[in-house]
């Protein structure tokens, strides 16, 4: 069977829930790979880098990325830990550039969450869907 790799976008101060709901999501059920080095990155992300492996973990991210099947994208919900949602997402702009990545090399991109519709459209690329659905929309996807 066929092993599809899937890169994960989202915020670092996110990462332990978006793990929980990786793993909720029963995604190890899949022939799916979880390419995302960064969750296990340290409570500050990059703060805790040098320059140098800032910038190694940088290719890193980029290598996952383009070597993925499709990206997971988990959109940022609030402005800061102690806000409350208004439904609108806030887009982290450093995972923009994960997101970019994805659309430049044409690798399907599903966005779990509401969608930011300025941003982009719902089409064969970009896919949205809510963690109840994201293995059956993965499975979609990828063709499993």
């Amino acid at each position: 069977m066929t092993s599809y790799r899937l890169a994960v976008a989202g915020r670092y101060a996110e990462r332990r829930a978006i793990k929980q709901m990786l793993q909720e999501a029963n995604l190890d059920t899949l022939p799916v790979e979880i390419t995302a080095s960064w969750l296990d990155c340290t409570e500050n992300g990059d703060a805790d880098l040098t320059d140098d492996q800032a910038v190694a973990q940088a290719y890193t991210n980029a290598d996952e990325i383009m070597g993925a099947h499709a990206l997971l994208y988990v959109p940022r919900w609030y402005d800061a830990p102690s806000e409350k949602s208004d439904g609108i997402p806030r887009w982290s702009h450093g995972r923009l550039i994960d997101f970019g990545m994805a659309m430049g090399f044409m690798i399907p991109i599903i966005v779990v969450g509401k969608p930011e519709y300025t941003i982009y459209q719902r089409g064969t690329l970009v896919t949205v869907c809510d963690w109840a659905t994201l293995r059956e929309t993965l499975r979609r996807v990828l063709k499993i």
